[in-house]
This record gives C-alpha cells, structure tokens and sequence, in this order.
C-alpha cells in the first residue's frame, strides 16, 4: 500500500503505546523497534532471535522466491530490554495471551496461545491517544522507515533495513522525512540548551558554554 499523508511523532508513539490493552504493548513496541510487516511481528518465534548475537531472522515475501527471503534484523539496546523483559525461551511463539499482565476478556479466554491479531485494541488506543482513525497497523512500518531516513538520509540503508526489493518502494518514505528531520532538530535543540545558556545582548542571542 502507498505510504499514507503523515506518520507519527514520538510523542503520538508514546501516547499511542499508553493507551492500549496491556498484552498489545510488547507487540506494537516490537513493530516500532523492528520496522517489519505485521505478520513478520506477530508470528516471530523465539528461535529466530539471537539475543547473544543480536540479531533477529525474519523470512519475508519476495518475488523471486517462492518460499521468500531470509533477512537479519540488528537488535538494539532498547529492543534487547523488551525482549529480555518478557522472558526469552528456547522456542515458541514471542507474543501470547498473559491474563497475569493483562485483565481482558482475550488473555482470560486463551491464555498462553499465540497473539495473532491487535487491531480492535490498535484501534481504541489510536481513538483514545487522539490519533487520526485512518492510522494502520501498517504505517507503524511506515513511520520506522521515515525515521531511517531523517535520520541517516540513506537510501540504501532504509532499503535494507526495511527489506525492500527495489528502492522505489523506499523512496514513498522520502516525502515523510521532512517532518521527521523537524523532530531530531528539536530533539538536538533540547540536548543543546541543556549543555549552553543563551544570553541575549543587545537583540542577538550569545551562547555562552556551561562549565
């Protein structure tokens, strides 16, 4: 599907993230955090993740292949933590109904078995988070590969990261960077008057470094 007009900020991730049923937090934070599609997310079993060598093995669609594509996901600080915190396994599926981390009707009914679809409770909490109703599941990927690219401006490494066949499909992304380029430049502003004091003389601003 074409990239849709926007995708979220960080503070609309957070707000989004709050608002849902405890057991779609870890699944919707891995979608942030991996940038894969649903399906590759949700039926990701323990033995595709390395934890010791960092990395995560996902078979993907391909054109080419028949039986698809093997890829290799980096696995970063944040997302070894939520991985570590859910209790890694030999084997078995990484996200289950838990009615001990979650009092809903679904961990109650099915306990231990496999979460294979979120999007009644996507819904609620993009509703209740103030999030544009049109906002997918999908565009968690969307909004991961404009991430990339306002933050390396390359191409290529979205496209790899992403696992796109042919870089056209990563360039639907390009017109999303923009927004997010704003976003680390406010960030940087923030990390930079935290280090600076800014002095104003005479109608020009002075910065002046904190000892």
């Amino acid at each position: 599907p074409d990239a849709p007009d926007r995708v979220l900020t960080t503070d609309e991730e957070d707000a989004l993230l709050a608002q849902l049923a405890p057991h779609a937090v870890a699944p919707v934070a891995f979608l942030f955090l991996v940038g894969q599609r649903k399906t590759n997310c949700l039926t990701v079993d323990w033995r595709q993740i390395d934890l010791q060598g960092r990395t995560i093995n996902f078979k993907v669609k391909s054109k080419k292949f028949a039986e698809g594509r093997n890829i290799r996901v980096p696995v970063n600080e944040d997302l070894l933590l939520l991985l570590v915190r859910m209790g890694p396994k030999k084997s078995g599926p990484v996200f289950t109904f838990d009615p001990d981390i979650c009092p809903c009707s679904y961990c109650k009914r099915n306990p231990g078995k496999p979460i294979i679809d979120i999007r009644t409770t996507f819904k609620a909490a993009c509703r209740r988070a103030g999030i544009p109703r049109d906002f997918r599941i999908h565009d968690i990927r969307h909004t991961t590969g404009s991430r990339i690219l306002a933050l390396t401006g390359d191409l290529k490494a979205a496209q790899d990261y992403l696992a796109h066949a042919s870089i056209e499909s990563t360039l639907r992304y390009a017109k999303h960077a923009t927004q997010k380029k704003l976003e680390v430049m406010d960030k940087l502003t923030q990390m930079r008057d935290k280090s600076h004091t800014k002095v104003t003389l005479f109608g020009d601003t002075k910065i002046i470094e904190n000892s």
